[in-house]
């Protein structure tokens, strides 16, 4: 979110909302104001790239004057009058745009004045403040994140959409991605007028499309295709759209007809979030099918976290629907389970939205659908994780059979996850989320469905994602930030990690761009780096991503514990271990032992990685012994001992953990001389930049 300017002390005092609203009402349907609208998303979404135009649609951080939503708002003022699409004066344009730019600033100011005077958590005006974030906070998905889990999300109900509306979800995703391709060959005609004079220019065109157009640039038929744009034009005059918080229909319908079969859209993005949630408005409508469909909304929440959960963890550790018993007593039922080593990831789903109601300041009712969408899920994982830890219960596949845990769980962590874009969702799980802590069940992360699939693309295996919802989660109540994308991106650029004499971590909506590219990347097929430089590139060739590696193969414990405490390493200590290793490798067969040791204080531990030519139980005996008195000398509860074998370096032999709390030890002590520090290095983790 962006921080509203506060009011400076002189004679004239701010105006209400509602009189700067009404005077965007009048401009905004001025004669050809329409171009201005355009000429504001030129000027903040679009991108040269080598291979032609990219839109910037999809990326989230702010690359304009106004966002997405403040466009939005605009569009549905512009077509409560009769629009008129002339093309006016490039001054007028101009013109036009300076008022435009003086009202917006001005409205945020106001909307955005309760929350600069918010008394906290619970404190007054805290209804009024929720605005602000749920107004102007950062896009929740990708643009193709929208259209990709729509086909998910409607498969089940594409014989109603069939019935009712003519087309299938798959065919309003051919049609918009259609729709898009479109606008971008004519914004790269508009490129191509940069040395025309302005008199010449009409900014609109690229704005305006024609069915024929869809038609060439996609597989469905003419009549297919009209249905689907017919459904998502706007009907009325979008008069019951008063103020910034009230429903706006060109967010839900954002088509608008100017011509038999003409439309236009002044947002791709707009677009791909209305087939991704208007469907879902229709159904609940029906009174026949609503039920039907609710039924749907929540299997898709459920089925397309254990998928994207299934392409990290494997499928073999990842199970929906699990029901916890003791005896012929139900004690909870979790919606996905993961269970990796000795963790657990208990994710509840649901479907619950924001209401208009909420949106408008209505605190009692923000309250009651985040308690329906978020409290009411993380009540029901927390009861279940701790049956999980005290092994008290047995857990019962969907298809009734028996699901053996095959280690004693260590730690639960919590996923609250929702099906629909929820503004300011992070905001206001700082101030609402009542949640416990304990030394085995960490405080949960609140996600909509997108979050996951961004955590999945990105975090790709388990000991990266469990690293990352370990620290994050962790890090509860010392970051400070408009949304999950921000922090996910600030953890891919610098290793998430915030010092002990650090009390908050402030983090901004423009920390995203490296993630939004790489998401471009991936999903849109953009030209650009799909991994972000940073933690997932930093490790690549090294010894310790070589470790990493055969530690994901299987996740003994020990091995866990240990890879999780490597991923915190600084990049220097991951250097000096290369180091190390290169030099044993030069000495070949000369020596027969080699060793270094690496302690972490500020994580109250350390380790040992050593090779020798001994047989493999004296070899994992003499390292314990080592690790013991590496522990005690570094006065840390934790110490790791990492084998590696004398004839391949890269291959791990085994891990060893020695954990307990330190405390004076006379026969410890006197070992120290007799185990010499081969090579003894400060480690940790990557602090923030």
């Amino acid at each position: 979110m962006r921080i509203p300017r506060l009011w400076g002390i002189g004679p004239r005092r701010p105006r209400t909302e509602s009189a700067i609203f009404e005077d965007l009402k009048r401009l905004c349907r001025s004669r050809g104001y329409a171009h201005a609208i355009a000429a504001y998303w030129m000027r903040g979404n679009m991108l040269r790239s080598h291979d032609g135009v990219a839109t910037a649609d999809s990326v989230r951080a702010l690359t304009g004057g106004l966002t997405r939503r403040e466009i939005d708002i605009l569009a549905g003022l512009a077509v409560q009058g009769e629009m008129d699409l002339a093309k006016p004066r490039p001054s007028a344009t101009r013109n036009h745009m300076k008022k435009t730019a003086r009202l917006m600033a001005e409205l945020h100011d106001a909307i955005g004045e309760p929350l600069a005077h918010s008394s906290g958590a619970g404190g007054k005006g805290l209804g009024e403040a929720l605005r602000e974030p749920i107004i102007y906070g950062p896009e929740s998905a990708y643009e193709s994140q929208y259209l990709d889990l729509a086909v998910d999300r409607y498969a089940a109900d594409n014989a109603w959409l069939s019935t009712t509306r003519g087309f299938a979800i798959e065919d309003a995703v051919a049609v918009a991605k259609a729709v898009i391709s479109v606008r971008a060959g004519a914004m790269e005609d508009v490129l191509r007028q940069r040395s025309t004079p302005p008199s010449r220019r009409d900014l609109l065109e690229p704005f305006v499309f024609a069915v024929g157009e869809v038609a060439a640039a996609c597989e469905l038929d003419e009549r297919t295709i009209g249905a689907v744009l017919d459904a998502f034009v706007l009907r009325d005059a979008n008069h019951a759209f008063a103020t910034a918080s009230d429903f706006n229909g060109i967010a839900a319908t954002p088509l608008v007809q100017v011509a038999a079969g003409r439309y236009l859209l002044l947002q791709n993005t707009t677009l791909c979030e209305a087939v991704y949630t208007t469907p879902s408005y229709w159904m609940a409508n029906d009174a026949d099918y609503r039920d039907t469909h609710a039924d749907h909304r929540g299997r898709f929440t459920e089925r397309f976290c254990a998928k994207r959960l299934s392409a990290v963890f494997g499928a073999d550790r990842v199970f929906s629907n699990v029901t916890l018993v003791a005896g012929k007593r139900t004690l909870g039922e979790v919606d996905v389970l993961v269970l990796y080593g000795d963790r657990a990831i208990v994710v509840e789903a649901k479907s619950k939205r924001l209401t208009v109601k909420a949106r408008k300041g209505d605190l009692r009712q923000a309250r009651d659908d985040f308690g329906k969408a978020v409290q009411d899920a993380y009540d029901q994982a927390y009861s279940c994780a701790q049956h999980l830890l005290r092994g008290n219960c047995a857990l019962r596949r969907e298809s009734g059979g028996r699901l053996p845990v095959p280690h004693q769980l260590k730690e639960a962590y919590i996923v609250c996850a929702v099906s629909d874009p929820y503004p300011a969702l992070t905001f206001q799980a700082s101030r609402f989320l009542r949640y416990q802590r304990t030394d085995r069940i960490q405080p949960p992360l609140v996600a909509d469905v997108f979050l996951v699939d961004v955590l999945a693309e990105m975090l790709a295996t388990p000991l990266y994602f469990l690293s990352y919802l370990d620290r994050r989660v962790n890090y509860h109540e010392s970051i400070l930030a408009p949304d999950e994308l921000g922090v996910l991106a600030v953890h891919l650029r610098e290793n998430l990690w915030i010092d002990r004499d650090t009390d908050m971590l402030a983090i901004l909506d423009q920390a995203t761009p490296d993630l939004d590219l790489a998401m471009m990347v991936r999903r849109a097929g953009m030209p650009g780096k799909a991994t972000p430089d940073g933690v997932l590139t930093r490790m690549r060739s090294t010894v310790v991503g070589t470790i990493l590696a055969q530690i994901e193969k299987e996740p003994d414990p020990a091995a866990l514990e240990l890879g999780l405490l490597l991923l915190k390493l600084a990049e220097g200590a991951v250097q000096q271990i290369d180091k190390a290793v290169d030099t044993w490798r030069d000495q070949g067969g000369r020596t027969r032992l080699h060793g270094m040791g690496m302690l972490m204080p500020d994580l109250d531990a350390g380790f040992t990685i050593q090779t020798n030519m001994l047989p493999a139980a004296r070899a994992r005996d003499y390292l314990a012994d080592v690790c013991h008195v590496r522990k005690y000398e570094g006065r840390v509860s934790t110490w790791f001992g990492i084998g590696l074998d004398g004839r391949d370096l890269a291959t791990l032999r085994h891990v060893v953990l020695i954990t307990y709390d330190w405390q004076p030890d006379a026969e410890l002590a006197a070992a120290v001389p007799r185990y010499p520090a081969r090579k003894r290095v400060d480690g940790g983790a990557t602090p923030p930049r």
